[in-house]
């Protein structure tokens, strides 16, 4: 079943953010959150609305029902970010962003884009099915994709044990996923989405608190520790960047390594 392409970028839901830490030193920066936790990801807020290209504008009537489930059986597994490996160029990625990712993308785009890169593809969106996860997951019980913040800290902090900050970080985002997805949580339109987006906020200060705060204390801890631990938490921050397609773009050479000189015939055509 083709995955339904994400018409807006909702860019209003990276601004939620942890109060700033008052001895960050470098974790700040001009036009980035002053709190270094990503809430984006710690806090597993939906990033897009994910809705056909000819459905419409979204619905006039606000979406009701939308609350957090029972989560008290939920148990984290951790998935660790897929080993990085040359799958994509430079102008791949530049150009999945443009064609999937940004508020003027299109299906059809997508497709094309998917159909001329299929290793790049591959590599930078995984299901969260898959035991590894890439830079961009395609979430399995909502229609939403997120960035990978718990990969991320894990790759460039060097710590993919199962007790470092990225488990920590995505046993939060999938808590919260999951109390607030099913049919009471639809997902096709932006008011809709703005729905899920309370539910989560409710969910993790609710049933997945335990979640919540391991995460953001995690987060808080690489901020204090400053230096490299530090710009690590800042560059994995959705916060940190403009819009999601910059993000994802960020993202795209760690996980999939695209040369120096974008143009290696051998990156371009990995799988």
């Amino acid at each position: 079943m083709k995955r339904a392409f994400l018409v807006s970028l909702l860019a209003e839901l990276l601004a939620c953010a942890a109060p700033s830490l008052p001895d960050a030193g470098d974790a700040s920066r001009d036009g980035a959150s002053d709190a270094g936790v990503d809430m984006a990801a710690a806090t597993p807020l939906p990033e897009a609305a994910p809705v056909d290209e000819d459905a419409g504008s979204p619905a006039d009537d606000a979406p009701g029902g939308c609350a957090p489930v029972d989560v008290s059986a939920y148990v984290p597994s951790w998935h660790p970010p897929a080993p990085p490996h040359a799958a994509c160029t430079e102008a791949e990625l530049d150009d999945l962003v443009a064609d999937c990712f940004e508020s003027i993308s299109t299906s059809t785009a997508c497709d094309a884009f998917q159909t001329a890169s299929p290793g790049c593809w591959s590599c930078m969106v995984t299901p969260d099915t898959d035991a590894m996860w890439g830079p961009i997951v395609a979430s399995s019980i909502t229609d939403l994709y997120y960035g990978n913040f718990a990969g991320c800290i894990a790759l460039r902090t060097g710590d993919q044990s199962p007790t470092g900050c990225g488990p920590r970080q995505q046993a939060a985002r999938v808590c919260s996923e999951i109390a607030c997805s099913g049919a009471q949580c639809p997902t096709q339109t932006e008011r809709e989405v703005e729905a899920v987006v309370q539910c989560t906020a409710d969910a993790l200060a609710g049933g997945c608190a335990q979640y919540q705060n391991a995460a953001v204390s995690c987060a808080e801890g690489l901020l204090v520790e400053g230096g490299a631990s530090a710009a690590d938490e800042e560059f994995c921050n959705a916060g940190t960047y403009g819009d999601l397609g910059t993000y994802y773009r960020a993202l795209g050479p760690l996980f999939c390594g695209a040369p120096p000189d974008g143009g290696a015939d051998d990156a371009a055509g990995a799988d």
